[in-house]
């Protein structure tokens, strides 16, 4: 997303996000690459969903695959509980190299095509290096 804003993560194992100039966020972190990690972070991110948005409307898992790397996503909508605007989001997990799990989530507003359509070429080329 050009333009964007960096956000570094404030701890180890926290997010760090982009946010370009319509507002689109991705955040990417790691996490550990065991299946209670894993267990873990999507506990983590369906906590999330329910602490922020009411109305939510949560797609099935899909697996996918992106540049070699294995993983799944799901994506959603809501209106977010602060400001009242949908919001379409989503999440993915993606096995990496080193064995840990990259986490990605994306949030944008539901109108946002330009943010969206940023977010996804940035994420069709994902790497773990």
């Amino acid at each position: 997303m050009e333009d964007s804003e960096i956000e570094p993560a404030e701890e180890e194992g926290g997010y760090f996000t982009l946010t370009g100039p319509t507002g689109a966020m991705l955040s990417f972190r790691t996490v550990e690459g065991s299946e209670e990690g894993m267990k873990d972070a999507i506990a983590d991110s369906l906590a999330y969903v329910k602490e922020t948005y009411s109305n939510v409307q949560l797609d099935d898992a899909k697996d996918h695959k992106v540049n070699g790397l294995e993983g799944f996503y799901s994506t959603g909508s809501g209106k977010d509980k602060d400001d009242g605007s949908v919001v379409v989001f989503g999440m993915a997990w993606y096995a990496l190299e080193d064995g840990s799990i990259g986490e990605i989530w994306f949030e944008a507003g539901n109108t946002d095509k330009a943010g969206a359509e940023a977010a996804d070429k940035i994420l069709n080329t994902f790497k773990a290096h």
